[in-house]
């Protein structure tokens, strides 16, 4: 894990299917480990099981598994710099181009991960070839040792939903500072460290870097798992010039001195798994997809209607957008999609459209509940819970029912991509039904999440008032305006392309500050010759 400001961050997965355990407490002995009372607490507080359905949460084991190991590399003694290896101890021959050294630290856990770690590493193992081709894809286009690859291995298991205690995520476990710092996107709709292609070319970029900072590919690992600042630190204060020497000096973190010798005895292992036991590995295959550009707001949903797949196909290849649908405040989003499904997509994307209901919750209110505190405690206008209730005034009965409405969405494909669909949407002023109208779900054209301000706005609609509004000035209110009512999912730029003009014109004739708009208002716009013309089945010159 990346970590630049803590010291601690992700031990060693030891459990099944890579489940963490992040040091809270300054365990900086290395070579005389021991597992005080403090010590343990510290590291059994914080067991953290990653979000994977093949990840088996199982704490006293990993307890368990984690004693063995410290008491294990307790007994290897003092940490010795070994000599760089063409063979292991069995004389079996390695081939890598990442400098592997065999010493005590390294030999017992080659030991650890055939034996007491067995199980997890066989997972890890069945996961590596989903990533590994990308990876050294990546790596050698960099031009760095291709089997740092299995450093991911070590940070996460190869889980790319791998989330630790410290809230390092992904595949390499980025911190979320050091992921922006190396361009990945990380905000409320997106989260890139979980995104298996951008995460890597992060990792590589920072390994790179820490490479040509310290000169030393152990010296450049460590650093990852540490930071640049304690390795440089340490160097300076103990004038040493290798890893092994440096973490001698019980000045690193258990953590970081563990991590090394694990990823060499991960890579010699990993680079041929029968020789050391592992001959019933069932490898998962390397994913493929194809992309599409979608507009803002979409939901998994939608993008699984249109490529005639499920959600959770649309949401194991797009594992970053943490919302569940694509960022609303993007134009255009490019969203994976399962193999074969491009052509079906865009043949169905200009039918998709958006369908909103409406259905109640019930609310018993309380000696002090009032319609006003029930508002605020659903979101929920005032105005809306009246029509709902069929109020005439705000006063409650202790033990009223008190209806809620909300209004949901879903997905459904028109026959043509001129279609508008109708639906049956009980309003809140007497829950009778009416044909509301929705509206198509282009590439550029996408379905806004529903929001209270849509009960506001359908409500005012009932009874045909207008929005608030600024005074429009005298230049816009003419005869070349036309009236525009918002349909769910319309955004200024998407409205813009309708009536061939900018969002800052249209802000400009309403008189609008921000680019907020809601569902049922309406707004001024000028409809150019051009629209005129075609409607008239005329051509202009």
């Amino acid at each position: 894990m990346i970590q630049l400001h803590k010291r601690f961050s992700v031990l060693l997965a030891v459990i099944v299917g890579s489940s963490f355990l992040s040091a809270c407490s300054d365990i900086q002995s290395p070579t005389s480990i021991s597992t005080s009372a403090l010590e343990t607490r510290s590291i059994r507080s914080s067991i953290n099981s990653s979000d994977d359905s093949a990840d088996i949460s199982a704490t006293s084991e990993s307890e368990a598994r984690l004693n063995q190991e410290l008491d294990a590399l307790r007994r290897t003694g003092s940490w010795e710099n070994g000599k760089q290896i063409l063979s292991d101890a069995n004389g079996y021959s390695i081939q890598s181009d990442f400098p592997l050294t065999m010493n005590r630290q390294v030999q017992m856990y080659i030991d650890f991960f055939q034996n007491e770690q067995r199980k997890p590493f066989a997972i890890w193992l069945s996961r590596s070839k989903r990533y590994l081709p990308m990876m050294q894809r990546e790596l050698k286009s960099a031009g760095l040792p291709l089997d740092l690859a299995y450093l991911s291995m070590i940070e996460s298991g190869f889980n790319q939903k791998a989330c630790s205690s410290a809230q390092a995520i992904g595949l390499w476990q980025f911190m979320t500072e050091t992921g922006r710092q190396y361009d990945l996107r990380i905000d409320s709709y997106v989260d890139e460290r979980r995104d298996a292609e951008k995460s890597t070319k992060a990792a590589v970029a920072m390994l790179g870097d820490l490479y040509r900072q310290f000169g030393d590919w152990n010296l450049a690992v460590a650093s990852y798992n540490a930071g640049a600042g304690k390795i440089g630190t340490g160097i300076k204060k103990f004038n040493v010039n290798n890893f092994w020497d440096l973490a001698s000096k019980q000045y690193l973190s258990l953590e970081t001195v563990r991590y090394v010798p694990q990823l060499m005895a991960a890579i010699i292992i990993a680079k041929d798994p029968e020789r050391y036991g592992f001959t019933d590995i069932q490898y998962a295959s390397q994913p493929t997809n194809d992309t599409l550009e979608v507009g803002p707001g979409i939901g998994l949903e939608g993008i699984a209607l249109v490529t005639n797949s499920s959600k959770e196909e649309i949401q194991a290849l797009n594992l970053e957008l943490i919302a569940g649908k694509t960022p609303s405040n993007d134009r255009k989003y490019l969203v994976k999609i399962p193999s074969g499904t491009r052509s079906i997509a865009l043949n169905n994307l200009p039918r998709l459209r958006t369908v909103v209901s409406t259905e109640y919750k019930t609310h018993i209110a309380g000696r002090h509940d009032s319609l006003l505190s029930i508002s605020k405690k659903y979101n929920v206008p005032e105005i809306a819970l009246l029509k709902a209730n069929h109020l005439k005034k705000q006063r409650l009965a202790s033990g009223q029912r008190v209806l809620i409405p909300v209004y949901v969405s879903h997905y459904q494909l028109a026959r043509d991509k001129n279609e508008v669909i109708a639906q049956n949407d009980p309003e809140v002023t007497d829950q009778s039904s009416e044909k509301k109208e929705t509206r198509p779900v282009t590439a550029s054209v996408s379905h806004a999440q529903v929001r209270s301000a849509v009960l506001a706005s359908r409500v005012e609609n009932t009874v045909s008032s207008m929005p608030p509004q600024k005074k429009l000035s005298a230049q816009t209110a003419t005869d070349a305006f036309k009236w525009y009512k918002i349909a769910d999912g319309d955004t200024l730029w998407t409205i813009s392309q309708k009536f061939k003009t900018s969002p800052n014109e249209i802000k400009g004739w309403n008189n609008l500050k921000s680019d907020a708009i809601h569902p049922g208002e309406k707004l001024r716009l000028k409809e150019p010759n051009s629209l005129v013309a075609e409607r008239n089945g005329n051509k202009v010159l």
